[in-house]
């Protein structure tokens, strides 16, 4: 029964125990808020200049809802509820970490009334609740979820997953109450999907939300109405809102012409190969769900083994066969243990957009956030189902469940204080992801920040920044990140350029290897610290090292038009050479005239040129690109200058 039919004194039970979780939980994951902002958390928020509103006003919030491209939708639900942590709190990670642990705790509460709806049709009522209670206990304070709450980014998931379960738990309630002849149950199951369509802006992995419903109406509810018009109506509706979207994700993704092609183009692995690794991959999230091992998890990943064939390496064959033992064993047994099969289609569904065809990168710890639900809540039935066959059942059956909780709580106290060691984190993750560039990279620019911060340097540390550096370098040939680093920041530190082999080696990876995705960011801080002038380059080598990068086959048009754009800047602030740098500006619009980030440097180029009029041209087509606001400042001070001219 949904919570509102339960008896209240029973009801006020439950939220009291609830309530005791969930601080419970605030306890376990408290040392980890006093950690710093990490990888993408930067260019989504701390680098984000749109996302730091001095005014609580629509238009701020909508500039800043806006401000970034992940995603097709662009996520502005959680952009803006970074914001939202800045106005009132600045860019503390701490404020920004314990609003994330709130969304996790009511994703957690939502999950305690889920899993009852659906443990009562399974599992007899005196211990649905109970069974319910523990699931949602271990889900709370289990250590593979740490990343998800105490990396701040994913808040795209945490919000994305807790409008997601709250539109379940509306989508049940409503089904219990049309069973129960209830008119008000379809009110309650269109709010769901209103929710559940609410939560593509945070992140569009809540297009899920149609799965998990199928499986729950498909093996829970089992298509059941009151009368037969009815069910054949729920299904004719079940083939709309799940059919249309997979015919058009496959008309237009997937049987397109050259797709596969397109978007594997920027990957070090093929189709085929990603999917072979996701069978290994799906193997090592349900091992660290059951038998979570915090040495194994981590932020980084980008040094996974890929699967170049079936049997390359040898494992893929065993984790594919696995897996079509794992569905025939749950096939077969669905009418003795039809939880089993629930939870097996329930973790599939889960991963099957982010672990299948998507050309994204090949493993994250957040993928497994929701899908690992089904596999918990099978785990505390097991527990439940096999001692209810012992003696002193309730006393064995409470030690096992408590020794459970204190590992995987005991595990994320552990875990949590890691990420809350605000220097020491990075090094760490190093330490036990040596084969991953970007855990070394991190490292080497947690330290760099250190000696920066504190303006204290030794040998020692510099030492250490370049050991991580290279091991950065050594790992993954692809990347130029650690090049630029030592290119570019580590100078600044020793006071020393870079030799002559590092930057011939960047030059050869940003013309060569595959690019990496913020190419466009590097020669971007590139630009900056010439400004600064801290940048221990000669104009050749940076010339230089623009060149090798317009030159990669393999480079993004829009991605390939910022390098050029920032190189006109370069040429106009540093070399002041003006006829250069509009000769690349407009090599940089021909390249991709969408950007309107790449507008205001032309304007501003073409103003110094005292070529006004043109200048004003692009002037009016850059306030028709920025229709979210994103250049708002710079279109005030070039229209200024433009003012001032006239």
């Amino acid at each position: 029964m949904f919570l509102s039919e339960v008896n209240f004194k029973k009801s006020g039970q439950e939220l009291i125990v609830l309530g005791l979780i969930c601080f419970l939980t605030g306890l376990i994951y408290w040392s980890g808020l006093s950690g710093d902002f990490f990888l993408d958390d930067y260019p989504h928020i701390a680098n984000n200049i749109s996302i730091k509103i001095q005014h609580l006003d629509i238009q701020s919030l909508w500039t800043a809802a806006n401000s970034t491209n992940s995603g097709p939708l662009g996520r502005p639900l959680a952009l803006a509820s970074f914001a939202l942590n800045y106005y009132f709190n600045g860019l503390n990670p701490f404020y920004f970490k314990l609003t994330n642990l709130i969304i996790h705790l009511l994703t957690g509460t939502g999950i305690f009334f889920l899993i009852r709806q659906i443990a009562l049709r399974f599992i007899e009522l005196k211990i649905a609740s109970a069974i319910a209670f523990v699931t949602t206990t271990l889900w709370l304070i289990h250590p593979l979820n740490v990343s998800t709450v105490l990396y701040v980014v994913q808040r795209m998931t945490g919000l994305a997953s807790m409008l997601t379960v709250w539109a379940m738990v509306a989508y049940c309630h409503g089904r219990q109450c049309l069973l129960d002849s209830k008119r008000s149950g379809w009110g309650w199951i269109l709010l769901g999907f209103i929710v559940g369509g609410i939560g593509l802006f945070a992140k569009e992995t809540a297009v899920l939300m149609l799965g998990y419903l199928l499986v729950i109406e498909w093996l829970v509810f089992r298509f059941k109405m009151p009368s037969q018009r009815q069910r054949h109506g729920l299904q004719l509706l079940y083939a709309i809102i799940v059919g249309l979207p997979l015919l058009w994700a496959l008309t237009t993704h997937l049987f397109a012409h050259g797709w596969i092609e397109n978007a594997y183009i920027k990957r070090s692995f093929t189709l085929e190969e990603r999917l072979l690794t996701e069978a290994r991959v799906l193997w090592d999230y349900l091992y660290l769900t059951w038998l979570p091992n915090i040495r194994a998890m981590g932020l980084f990943y980008d040094g996974y083994q890929i699967s170049r064939s079936l049997f390359d390496p040898i494992i893929t064959f065993y984790a594919v066969v696995a897996h079509i033992m794992l569905i025939g064993v749950a096939i077969a047994l669905r009418k003795r243990w039809p939880l089993l099969i629930f939870a097996v289609a329930w973790f599939y569904v889960g991963h099957s957009a982010e672990s299948t065809i998507l050309p994204l990168e090949i493993k994250y710890e957040h993928r497994n956030y929701l899908p690992m639900l089904g596999m918990l809540l099978l785990f505390v039935h097991g527990i439940y189902r096999v001692t209810a066959r012992l003696q002193n059942s309730n006393s064995i059956r409470g030690f096992i469940l408590i020794a459970v909780a204190f590992t995987f709580g005991g595990s994320t106290v552990v875990r949590a204080s890691q990420f809350g060691d605000f220097w020491g984190f990075s090094s760490m993750e190093a330490e036990h992801h040596p084969e991953s560039s970007r855990a070394n990279q991190n490292a080497a620019v947690s330290i760099m920040k250190l000696m920066m911060q504190t303006h204290k340097s030794s040998p020692e540390l510099v030492s250490r920044v370049t050991e991580f550096l290279r091991r950065s370098a050594n790992a993954d040939p692809n990347s130029a990140a650690p090049l630029f680093t030592v290119v570019i920041f580590l100078p600044e530190i020793t006071h020393q350029p870079a030799s002559n082999a590092f930057i011939d080696e960047l030059a050869y990876r940003l013309k060569n290897a595959v690019p990496d995705a913020n190419t466009n960011t590097y020669f971007t801080a590139l630009l900056r610290q010439a400004e600064s002038g801290k940048l221990m380059l000669s104009p050749e080598q940076v010339n230089m090292l623009f060149e090798q990068a317009e030159a990669n086959p393999l480079i993004l048009k829009g991605t390939k038009a910022d390098i050029i754009a920032a190189r006109a800047a370069y040429a106009q602030s540093i070399e002041h050479d003006n006829a250069k740098a509009r000769l690349i500006i407009d090599r940089a619009l021909a390249t991709d005239s969408t950007r309107s980030g790449i507008h205001v440097p032309a304007v501003w180029i073409y103003q110094e040129a005292g070529m006004w009029q043109d200048a004003d041209r692009l002037l009016e087509r850059l306030k028709l690109l920025d229709i979210y606001g994103i250049e708002s400042s710079s279109i005030e001070w070039l229209t200024q200058r433009q003012i001032k001219h006239s």
